[in-house]
């Protein structure tokens, strides 16, 4: 397994990992997120297990990072703690990020056209608020 070492961020930035090693780190990270809301739900292995319907071996298996999860396994964990784990499965772009100007109903009022006219009155109208929205 290669290990990222370096003295700042900027230095690990082009380290690739194997396919192994990255999914090794996918897993713990994945195990590490499951403990966290295991703890603050103040549920014990045997409690997962039992929610999850799986025996205590195997919930010890993902808390360790050692069981190679299935997306329909991760979709139960996430119902039966109650969170998400999609954090760190999204795809980002490399590119840079622009906002995209969305209106409700697809309608733009004509003192919308140009950016500089928004104002505080604008906002306490009828009129459709417009929303910024990421796009990759």
């Amino acid at each position: 397994m290669k290990v990222r070492t370096g003295k700042s961020l900027e230095s690990l930035k082009g380290v690739k990992l194997s396919d192994d090693s990255l999914a090794l780190e996918h897993r713990l990270d994945i195990s590490a997120s499951i403990y966290k809301r295991m703890k603050e739900l103040g549920l014990n292995q045997k409690e997962l297990a039992r929610k999850l319907g799986m025996n205590e071996a195997q919930v010890s298996r993902i808390i360790r990072g050692k069981q190679n999860l299935t997306i329909a396994s991760l979709a139960k964990i996430e119902n039966a703690l109650d969170f998400a784990l999609d954090g760190g499965f999204r795809y980002r772009g490399e590119g840079k990020v622009f906002l995209s100007m969305v209106y409700e109903r697809n309608t733009a009022p004509s003192s919308w056209d140009r950016p500089n006219t928004w104002s505080d009155s604008t906002a306490c109208s009828n009129e459709p608020i417009p929303v910024l929205e990421v796009v990759a």
